[in-house]
C-alpha cells in the first residue's frame, strides 16, 4: 500500500496521535516534567518525550502537505484557508491555558507568569535556550515544540507552491529533502545552538516527504521503526547527539508510513486520546509544574482536554472552516504547474 494524501479523519493516525501523546505523558509523569519538578519514580520509558514530539512532528509534516497536496490537485490552494485553520485548530486552547496560568499566577503569585505566556502566544518558546532564561523551566516551557511547528508553518506552504508549480509532487518532495538535510548539517555544525528546541525541521519535512513521495512502505518497515525507536524510548542518550535526531526521524516516517497496516491503532482508547492530544499536551504540562502527584493531575488533564475539545476546539474549528471556505488568497494552479494568484473575492 502506497502511502497518500488521505480525505476525512484516518482512524489509525488518530491512534498514533494517542501513542504519541501517551509516550509524553508518560515520560513526564515518571521521571518529571523538568528538573525541577519530581514524577512516580524512574521507569523505562525515559525517552517517551522525545520520540512522542518526534512523532507528533513526522505526523505533522504529513498531514499538512497532504491537505496542500489535496488543495493543489483540485486546482487551487488557499493560503487564508490554511492559515485560517491552522489559527482555528492551535489558538483556542492555547489560549484557555495560557488564560488558567494568570489565574494560577493572580492566585499563587506565580512568578514570570506573564514572560511565561508571552512567549508561549508568541510561539517563540523555543527560541528560550539563546536567551538567559533556563530552558523548560517555564510554566509553559512545553510550548516550544508547537513554536517549531509554527515557524515552519510560515515557510513550508510557500516552499511547497513554489516546488510544486516547477515540478509537481516530485519537485515538493525533493523540497522536503533538501529542507531536512540543511537541518541535519546545521545540528551538526552548530553545536552551540539547544538542538531539542530549534533544529528540528528535519523531523518536519520527513513528514511533507512522506506526504510527497508516498513509497510504498508495509508492516514490516513499521515494525522494523519501532524496534529502532524502543531502545530511545526505554533509555535515551542524555545529551541527544545530533545522529540521534536522525535515527529517531527515519524511525518515525517508518511508524507513521505503515501506520495503515496496524490494528492496534484502530483501537478506540488510542484514537480518543489522539482526537484530544494537542488539549491533553497542554494542560498536562501546565498541571504537571504544580507540587501534586501525577496520579491526580493526569486524569484532571485527561478530562480538561476533553471540556476543551469539546466545548472550545471544535466549535471553533467548524465556525473557521465556514469563514475559510472563501475564495480570497487562493492561488489557482493550472495543470501540473504554474499557478497564478488571486487575492480578492
Amino acid at each position: 500500500m502506497h502511502v497518500g494524501t488521505h480525505r476525512g479523519r484516518v482512524p489509525e493516525l488518530d491512534g498514533l496521535r494517542g501513542v504519541a501523546v501517551l509516550l509524553v505523558v508518560a515520560a513526564h509523569a515518571t521521571v518529571g516534567i523538568s528538573p525541577h519538578y519530581n514524577g512516580l519514580g524512574r521507569l523505562p520509558i525515559a525517552g517517551g518525550g522525545f520520540i512522542g514530539v518526534q512523532l507528533f512532528f513526522v505526523l505533522s509534516g504529513f498531514l499538512i502537505t497532504g491537505v496542500l497536496l489535496r488543495e493543489a490537485q483540485e486546482g487551487s490552494v488557499s493560503w487564508r484557508g490554511f492559515y485560517l485553520r491552522r489559527a482555528g485548530r492551535l489558538l483556542p486552547a492555547l489560549f484557555l491555558v495560557v488564560a488558567t496560568l494568570g489565574a494560577i499566577g493572580v492566585i499563587w503569585g506565580v512568578e514570570d507568569a506573564g514572560g511565561d505566556a508571552l512567549l508561549a502566544l508568541t510561539y517563540t518558546a523555543n527560541l528560550e535556550p539563546l536567551t538567559d532564561r533556563v530552558t523548560h523551566a517555564g510554566w509553559l516551557g512545553h510550548t516550544w515544540s508547537l513554536a517549531v511547528e509554527e515557524q515552519f508553518y510560515l515557510v513550508w506552504p510557500l516552499v511547497f507552491l513554489a516546488t510544486f508549480r516547477a515540478a509537481g509532487e516530485r519537485g515538493v518532495a525533493a523540497a522536503a529533502v533538501l529542507g531536512a538535510s540543511i537541518t541535519v548539517v546545521l545540528r551538526h555544525q552548530l553545536p552551540q545552538i539547544d538542538a531539542y528546541t530549534t533544529l528540528r525541521w528535519d523531523a518536519l519535512m520527513a513528514g511533507c516527504w512522506l506526504a510527497a513521495a508516498k513509497p510504498a512502505l508495509t508492516r514490516a518497515w513499521g515494525l522494523a521503526g519501532a524496534l529502532l525507536l524502543a531502545p530511545y524510548i526505554m533509555e535515551p542518550p542524555w545529551p541527544i547527539e545530533p545522529m540521534d535526531y536522525s535515527i529517531a526521524t527515519i524511525g518515525c516516517v517508518a511508524v507513521v508510513a505503515a501506520a495503515p497496516h496496524a490494528r492496534l491503532l484502530q483501537s478506540s482508547i488510542l484514537r480518543y486520546l489522539g482526537r484530544i492530544s494537542y488539549g491533553l499536551y497542554l494542560w498536562h504540562a501546565l498541571l504537571g509544574r504544580l507540587d501534586v502527584t501525577p496520579a491526580i493531575t493526569v486524569p484532571i488533564s485527561v478530562v480538561l482536554a476533553e471540556i476543551s475539545f469539546r466545548t472550545l476546539e471544535e466549535p471553533v474549528l467548524a465556525w473557521v472552516r465556514g469563514r475559510s471556505s472563501g475564495r480570497s488568497g487562493v492561488v489557482r494552479v493550472n495543470g501540473a504547474g504554474a499557478p497564478s494568484v488571486r487575492t480578492t473575492p
